[in-house]
């Protein structure tokens, strides 16, 4: 059985790492209301940061429900992308979604972004 976990070895922790991935991206999945930007790293993991503007998502229980919405998305899809760092952002829209359609959304960017 596999056991899917977010550990603190899968996330981006330095606004170092941000940076790198902001500065060095070579791959953009995008949707009005994500915006996902990756980059190899030189581990066999995937790692993941987060950027959730409270000018986007409004409220905090929205923005904490998108956080944990993505997160959990990550950590289904992270074995078929090893080796990225990954940084999702919202856009416009993004607090407003439904769970299961940001989720749905999710996935499939992860999908695209895997391939």
């Amino acid at each position: 059985m596999l056991r899917y976990k977010f550990r603190q070895q899968n996330r981006l922790k330095s606004p170092k790492e941000f940076q790198s991935v902001f500065d060095h991206n070579q791959i953009r999945v995008g949707s009005p209301s994500i915006l996902i930007l990756a980059k190899p790293n030189q581990l066999e993991i995937s790692r993941l940061g987060l950027v959730i503007r409270k000018k986007f998502v409004r409220f905090a229980h929205d923005r904490n429900r998108v956080k944990r919405i993505v997160r959990e998305s990550f950590r289904h899809s992270q074995s078929s992308f090893p080796g990225l760092d990954c940084v999702v952002l919202t856009r416009p829209g993004a607090g407003d979604m439904a769970n299961k359609e940001l989720r749905n959304l999710l996935d499939e960017m992860f999908l695209i972004l895997s391939r």
